[in-house]
Parts: structure tokens; sequence; C-alpha cells
């Protein structure tokens, strides 16, 4: 998104000063520059503005505060600084940042000048400027680097602590520090209602809430670790049982000295997918079966002459390629199965079919 754009966030409360007060500075310097919520702006949309975009501006600022002459974050009136007709005069600069409860907070060293317009009640209020966000939807922004902070009394979000008439500093640097400020300051009426809780839950009983659903996580993660243990181990197993069913499905191929690359073959199969692949190793071995036995006799003539041979005997002539085809189709067809499936049953069924033969 355009930084022209981003220029033009300027977040805002206006909360009314406490009628007969002086007009004075918090003692510790810090005030409250960034609410937590959800506010519409008219340029781009729905600011969101939640923890995550808090803890980003806070690191970002920690970032470029490391580098070598870092001024600080300037604090001017009105926005001036962005406007090259009027002053960029700082009214002081923010030195550091920090991530509460109910937002970020910046620690302020005052010029005088800026002091004065805020001790004399001319300015009351602050307003923040981002130059980055990331995009979260349709006319949704999350912003994330925090460029400026101005005194002003035209305010564009309600939400902040004024700069006058706060408080005394409490003494958890994460409470709200404003004069008769409730449990239920509206990030935690945001809260309590993203637990399903009522609007005017207690503190207490949101964090009840909070340290149940951590506690849930917590559990919810130790078991998800055991059972992805679990789950890993039955694999394990199952992978080894598998291996060993499937060597001994192909032990009888092994066993008739069946081509090393066909069982390499019928072993990926069946290690990939043992439904489908066992039934085509089951016909083969069927096909073993059927077949004679290595040195066996099928109806030949047997004969102890010394020497010569039968005038006349039974002879086989040797198949010609449409017999073959025929073959392997007829098993094909048989067993539902494919082309070499087909073929290598038919080969284990009739090898000297397949023989080449020497012309």
């Amino acid at each position: 998104m355009q930084t022209s754009r981003l220029q033009s966030l300027a977040l805002t409360l206006n909360r009314a000063p406490v009628e007969g007060s002086a007009f004075s500075l918090p003692a510790d310097g810090w005030i409250h520059v960034v609410p937590l919520g959800e506010y519409q702006h008219p340029d781009v949309g729905l600011q969101i503005l939640d923890a995550t975009a808090a803890a980003e501006m806070v690191n970002r600022f920690r970032k470029e505060a490391a580098s070598p002459n870092f001024p600080g974050l300037r604090l001017d009136y009105d926005h001036f600084s962005y406007d090259p007709a009027k002053s960029s005069e700082a009214a002081g600069w923010i030195t550091d940042l920090e991530n509460r409860r109910d937002g970020v907070w910046a620690k302020v060293r005052w010029v005088n000048t800026g002091r004065q317009a805020v001790e004399e009640g001319r300015y009351r209020l602050v307003s923040p400027v981002f130059t980055e966000g990331v995009t979260l939807g349709a006319d949704r922004l999350r912003p994330t680097r925090l460029d400026s902070v101005a005194l002003t009394n035209n305010p564009n979000l309600r939400g902040m602590v004024p700069l006058t008439n706060r408080g005394a500093a409490s003494a958890d640097p994460h409470a709200a520090r404003v004069t008769g400020a409730t449990p239920n300051t509206p990030d935690m009426k945001l809260i309590a209602n993203r637990l399903k809780l009522a609007s005017e839950a207690s503190e207490d009983s949101i964090l009840q809430s909070l340290d149940a659903l951590l506690a849930t996580r917590d559990q919810q993660a130790t078991e998800l670790a055991t059972l992805k243990n679990r789950v890993t181990t039955l694999e394990t197993e199952n992978r080894d049982l598998l291996t060993a069913q499937v060597e001994a499905d192909l032990k009888p191929l092994i066993d008739a000295k069946a081509p090393d690359a066909s069982v390499a073959g019928l072993r990926t199969a069946l290690l990939a997918n043992r439904t489908v692949a066992l039934p085509l190793v089951q016909s083969l071995v069927a096909g073993l079966a059927a077949a004679p036995a290595a040195g066996g006799t099928q109806g030949a003539t047997i004969t102890n002459r010394t020497t010569g041979r039968p005038a006349t005997g039974p002879t086989t002539a040797a198949p010609t390629q449409a017999d073959v085809d025929q073959f392997v189709a007829n098993i094909q067809a048989t067993n539902r199965c494919s082309p070499t499936e087909a073929y290598n049953i038919a080969k284990a069924q009739k090898p000297d079919w397949f023989t080449p033969r020497r012309g």
C-alpha cells in the first residue's frame, strides 16, 4: 500500500478532561499513543490495532533505535511535518515504546514549547501516524510501523488516555494508568466478547478464562506430540510388516529363478499397493505350479537305445506369433489383467514359447 495513504492514518481519542484539574504532564514521561481495537478510517477502511500490531510497532521501533544517531520518533503539532508548506517543528521526541494491556505507550522527551503547549491546555490529545501495514482482506489493514505522533485536538479515534489529568502511575506496568479506571476498559470488553463472556465481565473472570484456554492449549499440544510419536512408530512397524509379507509373496517366484527385473518390479508394485498387485503375483505363482518341474517330462517318448533315435516319434511344431498372441489374449481375458501382466503369466506357463530361437 502507498505511504501517502498510510501517512494519513491519524489515530487518536477524545476523552473529556477532568473538570477543575490543572493541565500537567505525567511525571514519568509516558503517554498513550496507540489504542487497541478496530477503527474505521475514511481512506483505508477498517484499521486492525490488535496485540500483533502493537508488538510489531514496538519491535520495529527498537530495531530502528539501535541504528547510529537515531534521534527518536518525532512528536509534532497537528501532523504539520507532512505538509511542506508548514513548519516541521517538534514538540518532543519519543525515545522508547512499550507494549501494554491497552496498547502502545511512548516515553517522550519534551521540547519546552511542546510541554508549554500541553500544560497551558492548548493541546489535550495525540494522533499517531503509520507508514507501513499488512492488508488482511478487502478494506482491512493492520498497521505495523509507527512513524510519528502529533499533538492535536481533532482526533480520529477514541480510546486513548489524554495527555493531562492522568492518575498516578500504577505499580503494574501493564495496568491502564487512568484515574478511576475499572477492569472493564474498552480493550478488556473486546477481549471479554472474544472469549464469549459478558461485556461487563470482571478482569479476574477474563484472566481465568484465558488461563483455562492456555491450559487446554498446553494439554492438547502434549497430547498431539504423543499421538504424532505413536503414529510414527506405527508407520515404521507397518512398513516392516509389509516388507516381510511382500518377500513371502515373492518367494515362490524367487525360488523358481524368475528374472530379477521382474521380481523387482513386482516388489515395487506390492509395496505401493499390495491389494492391487497381489492377484498378479498369485497368478504367476499358480502358473509355476501348473508348469512342469525343471528337468521333468510331459508326455515325451523315452528310449534307452545307445545310438540313433526313433524313426518316428512325437514332434512339437514351434508356435507361430499368432499362437503366442492368442495365448496371451486368453490369459488377459481370463484374469482381467493388463497386457503386461498377461504376458508375464504366459511366459511363466510356457517359457519355451518365449525363448529366442536360432534360425
